[in-house]
């Protein structure tokens, strides 16, 4: 496939907004038609070192059975064809699950090769998430036959990976794959592979302007120099792009080996970009008349084992040989191991670590392991904890952090976690490129110093929110708090599910200002005020809730909270919307001293508590759900009882 710089004759300055709005009015106004199909299809890949089990691929109803490799699981596009339109998106529904024992990897690729080449400079397929690639963060991930995506699959775990479409009709231009060669009449050109991304302008809301039919300003100022450093500094290729090595035919080096293969970009001339624009009105007219193009699209699923055997270590130099080897992805522990060094797992590094029953201590004095961004950590079956030290001054000390993430993937199977300040920190805050962690603790005890499990999440630095899943597991705070977050670094989602959490002060304290909620199911929650909520939206469903410290008057508190020796307490003082819902039948609320619930003020309009069910040993009538009715327990307890209002 070959794509030549067309020339425009035209000497003088031309803005498009004017033209394209008529052009694009003449689509739009075509009755919302589908202009084109697309249909779906998969393709499974295994390296002969994986062997995925039983592996079934269902598409539209359809199952297919692939060779018995060794993964548990199967893969689900829900839906083959996609009707789309020109400035259409939308969502593929893919589903990927691994229900067997081993860590598994899937990669996402899309092949457009059986589209017509206009088509394929109009039509893209991405990965709704942010990824750090060379040190630049992309806020999507574009994905076609060559560059793609993979995800990590945990065992016993299923992902719906965020796949999306899009028929992009501002296109200024696009990234290639291809090489440079010399044409006929000696200009050099790019003989193209694939279109692996666009370059996207909207015309209508700024000037765009093209002298001799190149591009000239974008946005009325901008020059084009400006504007490619913009593009290439998020696009996850090294470097920037040099606009002096533009090659004769319009092709700008992205990233090129020697041979002139790779990638390169361009932009449109002013006539190209106007006949894509009347293309699509074509096709919009052709549909009108009952016509519709059908294209096929592939998709690839390139599954493989993220670890080779597992590699057995007996001393502390075995396993740090192993964990800097770019061929080792499982560590399993044979003997107890002393670390004097933190370990570091730095972008793109995929580490298991199965204890195997032994214990993983550390003498550092800060974190006994940093996961990095875009790095996924698997730590199970045994113990790690830290040390003892003496600092300067002659006092004692213990390790600071037991694991410590930064946008990073991190999962904790059957561990226990002591000797240390803080067990998990998650300080999503401090990467600089606005990438979230996803945390999983499962079957785990983290007895901590001060706090369990430390909360920071990206708040306006990303679109997303970090992930923290707890399951049956112990949490202890033992000097602060079980679960501890930050008002002004929101954006996080945190479930917890049959577990024990206590804090000296509190269990739970959640003041996130915005964007971030909390699920606690099927739990103990134990602390001098049980849980804290400044901020987000927290459920509380079929817990045990109790405050255990000394009655004091609530207050407001600029930074933190007041003990009030409450159950559950609301301090409404943050600029935020609050809402606490509490239910289930099994649920216990007490305070030995103080409220089982409160609201601080309770005329605060910012905050809600809303009681559906529950059992709780002081008076809740200020809360109750409109749905909900409250009456004194029989048997003497005392206790306030609410239930769903019965229906005569």
């Amino acid at each position: 496939m070959r794509n030549e710089n067309k020339q425009n004759d035209c000497n003088s300055r031309h803005g498009l907004g004017s033209v394209l709005r008529s052009l694009k009015k003449n689509i739009f106004m075509r009755a919302m038609l589908g202009i084109i199909t697309v249909v779906l299809t998969i393709v499974l890949i295994f390296s002969l070192t994986i062997a995925w089990q039983t592996n079934v691929v269902q598409t539209g109803g359809l199952s297919f059975t692939t060779e018995k490799w060794n993964f548990n699981g199967d893969v689900v596009l829900e839906s083959q064809a996609i009707s789309a339109a020109p400035g259409d998106d939308g969502a593929i529904s893919l589903i990927l699950n691994n229900d067997g024992d081993g860590l598994v990897a899937a990669g996402v690729n899309v092949s457009k090769t059986q589209m017509s080449e206009e088509m394929q400079k109009r039509f893209y397929f991405y990965t709704d998430v942010s990824a750090v690639r060379n040190n630049e963060k992309m806020n999507r991930v574009y994905v076609s036959s060559g560059y793609g995506y993979t995800y990590t699959l945990f065992p016993q775990s299923r992902i719906t990976p965020d796949l999306h479409w899009q028929w992009v009709y501002d296109v200024l231009g696009y990234y290639v794959l291809g090489t440079m060669s010399t044409g006929e009449n000696g200009v050099s050109i790019v003989d193209i592979k694939e279109y692996i991304r666009p370059i996207e302008y909207e015309f209508d809301e700024t000037r765009t302007t093209f002298i001799n039919g190149s591009l000239d300003r974008i946005d009325g100022n901008t020059t084009v120099s400006e504007f490619l450093y913009q593009i290439s500094s998020n696009d996850g290729f090294e470097g920037t792009i040099d606009v002096t090595e533009k090659t004769e035919s319009g092709y700008y080096p992205v990233d090129v080996n020697d041979d002139g293969y790779g990638v390169w970009a361009y932009l449109c001339s002013y006539d190209e970009i106007i006949t894509n624009m009347e293309r699509d009105t074509q096709l919009g007219i052709n549909a009108d008349n009952g016509a519709t193009d059908t294209y096929t699209a592939k998709i690839t699923i390139t599954g493989y084992n993220s670890k080779d055997d597992a590699v057995p270590v007996n001393t502390t130099e075995q396993f740090m040989e192993a964990l800097n080897s770019s061929n080792v992805n499982l560590i399993t522990l044979d003997n107890d191991i002393v670390l004097s060094e933190a370990v570091a797992l730095i972008n793109g590094t995929s580490t298991m670590i199965d204890l195997n029953g032994h214990t993983l201590t550390s003498t550092v004095k800060d974190n006994i392991i940093v996961a990095d961004v875009g790095s996924v950590l698997l730590i199970q079956n045994g113990t790690l904890k830290g040390s003892e030290y003496t600092t300067a001054n002659g006092n004692t000390a213990t390790t600071d952090i037991a694991v410590y993430s930064s946008g990073a993937t991190v999962i904790l199977e059957d561990v226990i976690i002591s000797d240390v300040v803080d067990g998990v920190k998650i300080q999503d805050n401090k990467n600089n490129v606005g990438v979230d962690s996803n945390i999983r603790i499962t079957d785990s005890n983290i007895s901590a110093g001060e706090i369990g499990v430390y909360v920071y999440g990206n708040a306006d630095d990303s679109d997303e929110v970090t992930n923290i899943v707890i399951e049956n597991s112990v949490i202890s705070g033992n000097g602060y708090a079980g679960i501890l977050a930050n008002g002004s670094s929101w954006g996080t989602n945190i479930t917890v599910k049959n577990s024990n959490v206590s804090g000296y002060y509190t269990a739970i304290y959640h003041p996130q200002l915005q964007n971030s909620y909390m699920l606690v199911e099927d739990s103990t929650l134990t602390g001098m005020t049980g849980v804290v909520v400044k901020g987000g939206i927290v459920d509380i469903v079929d817990c045990v809730v109790t405050g255990t410290g000394v009655a004091n008057e609530p207050a407001y508190s600029n930074s933190g909270w007041t003990d009030t020796g409450d159950g559950i307490y609301v301090e409404a003082n943050y600029d935020t919307t609050i809402l606490v819902t509490v239910s289930g039948e099994k649920t216990v609320v007490t305070s030995e001293n103080a409220l089982a619930v409160r609201k601080y003020m309770s005329t605060a309009s910012n905050a809600d508590i809303v009681v559906k069910s529950g059992s709780y040993n002081t008076n809740v009538d200020a809360y109750l759900h409109t749905d909900s009715e409250m009456t004194v327990s029989e048997d003497n307890t005392g206790m306030y009882v609410v239930t769903e209002k019965t229906t005569e």
